[in-house]
């Protein structure tokens, strides 16, 4: 990712709710539709593949040296509640993963194929990927990209496919197994500089949703994308979202998209209080992508109300999307 230039997260607004949020950066210098849409599947969109990469034995993958990985995202400045991780995922606090059902390392057969990433372009500045791994039915595995993890569940066949938000303009892409790391693939991304785009990710467990206010959209409303209204990426009506996660995942990701031309759009970070979360200090992070132009990850740290009043609506307003990047 590219240098931040100004603070993902700019402040915090309540709604309900009495509490405060805070958000943290690594830097200081860089930083209507008038019918329902359908909702928007990962998992559910074709395109023909046109790259592939496989995780056997030796494998080189295309722009790549021998034996090398993805770099991870630099870290932010040092605070009390991040640890000392490159990764975005690793960065917030630890929780514990179950072991995905369906994976047996001594139980998949004698002999079978390695597994397999294919890469193709999608609309929206995105990537169709297909997954193959038929030696992990059922298995849970995270795609990489940009500092991004990504949840996704295999089929019984260990298949997955599905549209994937690039980050980057050259956009990696690797497969991270249960216990390994898999193939890896990239492709070229030149309509990245057509979209501007945001993704949050947050735990499982803690509530956080993003929205995208369209239009002077309310709440539930014409124009409020969300993971329960996501629209696809071939949307005429603005923007849409991408979600990845798994019940089992300990982290989710939401990644908001909107043309670069579209001003009218409003997004904040909404969290329900529950007993599960009320009293606690949840942590999250998010990076941004403006006109082809990647931003370094910022840091949130946002505190829940007391389990006194477990009830109401925590909103925290994002930075609204700049008209001129080169003006910033």
């Amino acid at each position: 990712m590219k240098a931040l230039h100004k603070i993902l997260i700019v402040g915090t607004t309540f709604v309900l709710a009495a509490t405060t949020g805070h958000v943290m950066q690594n830097s200081a210098l860089y930083g209507l539709d008038p019918a329902a849409q359908p909702s928007f599947d990962p998992g559910a969109a074709k395109a023909p593949d046109v790259a592939e990469a496989a995780g056997g034995p030796g494998a080189v993958f295309p722009g790549s040296e021998a034996g090398e990985r993805l770099p991870d995202l630099p870290m932010p400045a040092a605070g009390p509640r991040l640890g000392a991780s490159p990764d975005l995922a690793q960065a917030l606090p630890p929780a514990e993963e179950p072991a995905s059902p369906g994976f047996d390392l001594d139980a998949r057969p004698p002999s079978c194929a390695a597994p397999t990433l294919r890469a193709a372009p999608a609309a929206s500045a995105s990537v169709h990927l297909t997954v193959h791994a038929p030696c992990a039915p059922g298995a849970l595995v995270k795609i990489r990209h940009e500092g991004l993890r990504l949840p996704v569940r295999l089929s019984e066949t260990g298949d997955w496919s599905g549209i994937v938000p690039a980050m980057a303009s050259d956009a990696r892409f690797s497969l991270e197994m249960p216990g390994t790391n898999g193939p890896e693939v990239t492709l070229a991304v030149p309509d990245l500089a057509e979209v501007n785009r945001v993704a949050i990710l947050s735990g499982s467990a803690d509530g956080m949703a993003l929205h995208g206010y369209e239009y002077g959209a309310l709440p539930g409303g014409v124009g409020d994308v969300s993971a329960q209204a996501p629209r696809a990426p071939e949307t005429a009506y603005g923007g849409w979202m991408a979600v990845f996660a798994d019940p089992e995942a300990a982290m989710r990701t939401e990644i908001y998209t909107a043309p670069a031309t579209m001003t009218d759009i409003r997004m904040t970070l909404e969290t329900e209080v529950t007993p599960g979360n009320c009293g606690r200090d949840l942590a999250g992070a998010g990076a941004r992508v403006l006109r082809g132009t990647g931003e370094a990850e910022s840091w949130i740290d946002l505190s829940m109300p007391d389990c006194a009043d477990a009830s109401g609506l925590v909103v925290m307003p994002l930075p609204d999307f700049p008209l001129n990047v080169a003006a910033r």
